[in-house]
């Protein structure tokens, strides 16, 4: 195994390992359910690298947690400009939370965010679950300005 592949293993363990868990295995009580978003993948082919749009929810309360832009990178290393877009979701306990949103357009090969626009933006928004919903993180990503917020899965947006 190559030294590289060694340390990029490894790295993942450890923000893998970092991640906080937001509901036991063993808990009861009533949950929703969160999914993460992407939008506007684009092959890049031979001489560009892929891209696509991620909306996530990265933290609650603080606490990083797993999620679909940390699932994207880990499964498109070692891949250079080619991209596996990962989806993402989690069970949530029904309780009022304090979550860090995150769009960007992301591009697995770094240097492809020194010559390309990536958009970012992050939002700190408090959110209130309601047990049996499901939620999921969208986004509008441009020039005219970025945003990013989290609605039920019928459209309605429950974070401003």
């Amino acid at each position: 195994m190559k030294r590289r592949d060694l340390l990029a293993g490894l790295c993942v363990v450890l923000v893998a390992g970092c991640a906080a868990k937001l509901v036991p295995d063993d808990y009861a009580g009533a949950t929703a359910v969160v999914k993460d978003s992407n939008a506007n993948f684009v092959s890049g082919g031979f001489f560009k690298s892929d891209k696509a749009e991620i909306f996530s929810m990265v933290k609650v309360d603080g606490k990083p947690i797993d999620n679909a832009l940390s699932r994207t990178a880990s499964a498109s290393e070692g891949l250079g400009m080619g991209m596996r877009v990962r989806e993402h979701e989690r069970r949530v306990p029904i309780k009022p939370m304090t979550v860090e949103l995150l769009g960007l357009v992301y591009y697995p090969a770094p240097i492809s965010t020194l010559f390309n626009p990536t958009y970012e933006t992050r939002r700190t928004v408090k959110f209130n679950p309601e047990a049996g919903e499901t939620y999921v993180v969208r986004g509008r990503l441009g020039k005219s300005g970025s945003s990013v917020w989290i609605e039920t899965s019928g459209g309605q947006r429950v974070t401003q």
